[in-house]
């Protein structure tokens, strides 16, 4: 009798734990537990109970309720077993869409809100750094963070005698925007006013927050030594680059952009804007281009020659990789015909084309890039039923041992012409952040001034203003 009674002491201390415990694994427990037992309740209740009890609702409610986004941007809730809807839309604070756009193209076009199909899971590196990211997508080139710089030429374009690549002039870091996250500039266009004394330049702007870029704008009011950010000029539900801008007479300004993502499916189409108060607002004017490719247009480049407008883009749908395709129109306001020799070349778009009298044989250049290096290519011909390239000549390369901000790669270079073989210009370097330490910083909730340099540190560096000396023949062919 009294070993059974020893047993049953052993086994008290596990029914006692039982009596307490089990019940907030099983719905909580009675509200009438007090004294020193509620308190340790109460820290069970926080920890374990409430947690279990929030997923079984959520858990009861998703399998009741499935959310869809249709064409037309409006998020319906639909009940399973039942034929009710209930719609109702969809405002986020990061992105809203104006009716206007909503009216004008959406029911047109299939526009993304969210993702688009350049996007997926962000990679491991990015989300141990910000474990926000960890459910988000993420672009593909959020590793490549690109800086704005300018360049000095001496020479001709297509080979020039001299290049000098000066420090950065703007940067992530420069642009402060309560209403973005900078993780990168990229794609500068310059723009001179010389009565005004001012440069103007446009520059693609990837927000981390919503994953796409912007179109920017730049001032210099100091002869081009510095430049100042100033505002986000064009946004639109998909992702934009390549601000093109040209001038037409009695100063009427044009813009075309590379919308490169956030248009899934057909019909893809290309909007050229026009200023309605340079350069600071911008309106959409006419859709240039309208189901005539096989993927969103990529780094259009508009020149007039010979009373013709010539547009050429990439389209990254056709042969291996994506080829060149050319269209033309005799007036811009209207929409393009493709050329009869288009699809011919593997050029891709690197800047403004530029006419060059200072060459052997004075034509238009155009700038092909590959990410790495940038090379100029002479336009031997162009006419609408006929268009030739010359020889390519490489004019810009990575910079890995001169700087950090150009150490894997130039993409676009914007030329202007100050005189007999001298051109000033704007070009953009990256470098390759593998460890995703800006977008963690930016997720975290850090200002990009305080993720990456600014301009003014490589100016500190470096006061002589001066990256790199560069000269054709020492380049790799």
């Amino acid at each position: 009798m009294h070993k059974f009674r020893s047993i049953w002491l052993l086994f008290l201390p596990i029914g006692i734990s039982c009596t307490i415990f089990m019940p907030y694994y099983f719905g909580g427990m009675d509200e009438s537990v007090t004294g020193k037992s509620s308190l340790r309740v109460a820290v069970l209740k926080e920890s374990i109970a409430l947690p279990v009890r929030r997923n079984r609702r959520r858990f009861e409610n998703e399998s009741k309720q499935t959310v869809f986004i249709n064409s037309r941007m409006n998020a319906h809730l639909v009940q399973n077993r039942t034929t009710r809807v209930a719609s109702m839309q969809t405002v986020t604070s990061d992105r809203r869409i104006s009716d206007k756009y909503r009216n004008s193209v959406t029911k047109i076009y299939n526009i993304t809100r969210v993702d688009n199909p350049e996007m997926r899971r962000c990679p491991f590196a990015a989300y141990v750094r910000a474990p926000a990211l960890q459910k988000q997508n993420c672009r593909g080139d959020i590793n490549m963070i690109w800086s704005v710089a300018t360049i000095s030429i001496e020479g001709s374009t297509s080979r020039p005698v001299k290049a000098i690549v000066h420090n950065p002039v703007q940067t992530a870091g420069d642009v402060r925007d309560a209403s973005l996250q900078a993780l990168f500039v990229a794609d500068p266009f310059l723009f001179p006013r010389p009565f005004a004394g001012n440069w103007y330049m446009f520059t693609e702007i990837l927000d981390a927050k919503v994953q796409k870029g912007k179109i920017g704008l730049h001032i210099s009011t100091n002869d081009r030594k510095t430049f100042n950010y100033n505002k986000i000029v064009i946004e639109e539900p998909w992702h934009l680059s390549f601000p093109y801008v040209i001038e037409e007479p009695r100063g009427s300004f044009f813009m075309t952009t590379s919308g490169t993502s956030g248009i899934r499916s057909k019909p893809y189409f290309l909007w050229l804007y026009k200023a309605t108060d340079f350069p600071y607002k911008w309106k959409r004017e006419i859709k240039i281009l309208d189901d005539q490719t096989e993927s969103a247009p990529v780094d259009p480049a508009i020149v007039k020659h010979n009373h013709v407008f010539f547009l050429f883009i990439r389209d990254v749908n056709i042969g291996n990789d994506g080829l060149e395709r050319l269209f033309y129109s005799k007036t811009l306001l209207s929409k393009f015909e493709e050329h009869p020799e288009s699809r011919r070349y593997n050029i891709r778009q690197s800047g403004r084309i530029v006419y060059d009298p200072d060459r052997m044989i004075p034509g238009w250049v155009v700038f092909h890039h590959t990410d790495k290096s940038v090379f100029g290519v002479p336009l031997r011909i162009l006419s609408e039923s006929h268009y030739e390239y010359g020889e390519k000549e490489q004019l810009l390369h990575a910079l890995p041992q001169q700087t950090t901000w150009a150490s894997a790669g130039m993409h676009t270079l914007s030329l202007v012409r100050m005189g007999k073989n001298k051109w000033f210009g704007a070009t953009d370097g990256w470098r390759d952040d593998s460890s995703f330490s800006v977008l963690g910083c930016l997720a975290r909730g850090y200002k990009a001034a305080r993720c990456q340099s600014r301009a003014r540190d490589f100016r500190r560096k470096n006061p002589s203003n001066f990256v790199a000396d560069m000269v054709t023949s020492s380049f790799d062919k």
